[in-house]
């Protein structure tokens, strides 16, 4: 009897380890998915963005050198052109992983200053 106990403790303890196994492997698919899903958001964004900046810049240069005026409208460029700057950054760039690592890294401090 005691024999037929220890082989099914076993076959559980095995089969509870393979499932443990597979929800880590599921959740690291998830994680996975949710990266990529971001990045493709970013992108999207990076291409709608930069076709705004692109059709302002050419309005505006256009405007300016028709009307003769001050070049007040391109003053918003310099803004415009930090913020795709960083879109791009995010999108095609490595600050993704950048944000990822010093987040770990905030987390890992949080743990060993909270003893």
């Amino acid at each position: 009897m005691g024999n037929i106990s220890s082989k099914v403790d076993t076959a559980i303890k095995s089969k509870m380890d393979e499932m443990q196994d597979l929800q880590k492997s599921m959740m690291l698919k998830q994680r996975q998915m949710q990266m990529a899903t971001m990045r493709a958001r970013a992108q999207d964004n990076v291409m709608w963005f930069g076709s705004f900046v692109g059709t302002y810049t050419l309005l505006a240069l256009v405007i300016t050198a028709r009307l003769r005026r001050p070049h007040a409208g391109l003053v918003p460029l310099l803004p415009l052109s930090f913020a795709l700057s960083f879109q791009y950054d995010m999108a095609f760039g490595n600050k993704m992983y950048r944000v990822r690592d010093r987040t770990e890294k905030i987390l890992q401090e949080e743990l060993n200053g909270g003893r």
